[in-house]
């Protein structure tokens, strides 16, 4: 599947929001696909035993800290304003010579909403470049929202269009990932999306439409 990776080639990582945008207002076949996601800042990741690049095999552990943010939350590129703010972030990504083949994630917010999802194996893994130091990328699947207000609304936005239709698809990207002699880095970038429905080959013809999307400065 690997949506969101895919439409970063020559694109950035935000390229599949620009290209649902568009999509949108065009009023096009795929306007029907939806897709949400989350843009964390300053999140802690280590390396349980020292990081060896884009062969590493071991556990990459991410959490936050005082300093960790929830900076945007999107729904088909739009920013939804958002009344809660990040209380917990837990995850963990496991390579094998820099593969992806399993982990999870968690996002709890301060009113207590939740959505967590695992990660699977596929063909993400760990990559190297100068503008974005390392990155990690995957497959996401059994994706979920839990005690939300009203039983409709993530920290204050609808995400009404994602209940009701069992686990959920997605993907993450991790970036800015530039860790210390141990393995650690406490101000790496998150980014978790979420589809509904599950994307397919509909879906993946957006990437015609992304290409060319100027990545957002953080």
């Amino acid at each position: 599947m690997m949506l969101a990776r895919t439409l970063r080639v020559g694109a950035g990582p935000c390229a599949l929001a620009a290209g649902l945008a568009i999509a949108s207002a065009s009023g096009s076949a795929h306007a029907g696909l939806m897709m949400m996601s989350f843009d964390l800042n300053s999140v802690m990741v280590e390396a349980e035993d020292g990081f060896d690049g884009v062969t590493d095999s071991g556990t990459l552990v991410l959490t936050q800290d005082s300093n960790s943010e929830i900076v945007d939350l999107r729904v088909n590129g739009a920013h939804q304003a958002m009344s809660s703010t990040l209380a917990l972030l837990d995850g963990t990504i496991e390579l094998e010579n820099g593969a992806v083949v399993s982990g999870g994630l968690s996002v709890r917010l301060e009113d207590g909403s939740l959505y967590e999802t695992t990660i699977t194996r596929d063909d993400g893994r760990v990559a190297f470049s100068v503008a974005e130091g390392f990155t990690v990328d995957g497959e996401t699947r059994g994706g979920l929202f839990d005690n939300l207000h009203s039983g409709l609304a993530f920290g204050g936005v609808d995400v009404s269009p994602w209940l009701g239709r069992g686990e959920l698809f997605g993907s993450f990207f991790l970036f800015a990932f530039d860790p210390n002699s141990e393995g650690f880095d406490r101000n790496a970038n998150l980014e978790i999306y979420l589809f509904v429905p599950s994307p397919g080959a509909g879906a993946l013809g957006l990437a015609g439409l992304a290409v060319g999307a100027i990545r957002r400065r953080r």
